[in-house]
């Protein structure tokens, strides 16, 4: 729980719900004692286009927090967009606290990926519907779907709308491998969601 499911944040606003994971806790760049910590967070560019539109200058309003032991004034916060690409769909968030956040997603070396294939197992962690996080398990189906000229990984753990921006895991050692950004869809009237086809963007 406190490597997968306390770093996952909620964003909310123009009727979209969506994740992200928080990746850093950290003094800012020449600052002095007492001044605060700077925290960022990785999400997928598209939950951030559809809440702000294209408005990047503003900030996202509603951005919940899921660490143990919040007081509930400090559980909701804002942020602002700090750079993305569209292409990968993802996207660096700071958070508008200068608390330290203890709950970071501990993201995997870059050897480590070295060693997933197909059949790996892997949890995705995500806020599907607005709900607090949930986890589901599931294995890497595909390491090669190209969408738009990008590579992206497939996983069949249980996915659904919201889980976009949430973090996927290699299990056992919960170390962050990518950041979820899409799940497959069939019929052109009333699309049907297929939940053990997304994909996400590893990191890479």
């Amino acid at each position: 729980k406190r490597l997968l499911i306390h770093p996952t944040i909620q964003l909310r606003g123009n009727g979209t719900v969506g994740s992200g994971v928080l990746v850093y806790s950290g003094p800012f760049a020449g600052a002095g004692p007492g001044e605060g910590h700077c925290n960022l967070a990785l999400t997928a560019f598209h939950v951030v286009s559809e809440i702000l539109g294209d408005r990047f200058d503003r900030k996202i309003e509603q951005v919940k927090l899921f660490s143990p032991g919040l007081e509930p004034g400090m559980a909701v916060t804002s942020a602002r967009l700090v750079v993305f690409d569209k292409a990968k769909d993802i996207a660096l968030l700071r958070l508008d606290t200068k608390r330290k956040n203890m709950e970071l997603a501990r993201v995997g070396k870059v050897g480590a990926f070295s060693r997933l294939d197909v059949f790996s197992p892997v949890c995705a962690v995500g806020c599907p519907l607005g709900n607090s996080p949930l986890a589901t398990m599931g294995q890497i189906t595909s390491l090669d779907k190209e969408v738009e000229g990008e590579s992206f990984w497939m996983v069949n753990a249980p996915t659904f709308f919201g889980n976009s921006g949430g973090g996927v895991y290699s299990v056992p050692d919960c170390n962050l491998v990518g950041i979820f950004s899409m799940i497959y869809t069939y019929g052109k009237a009333r699309p049907t969601v297929v939940p053990h086809m997304g994909l996400f963007f590893p990191m890479t």
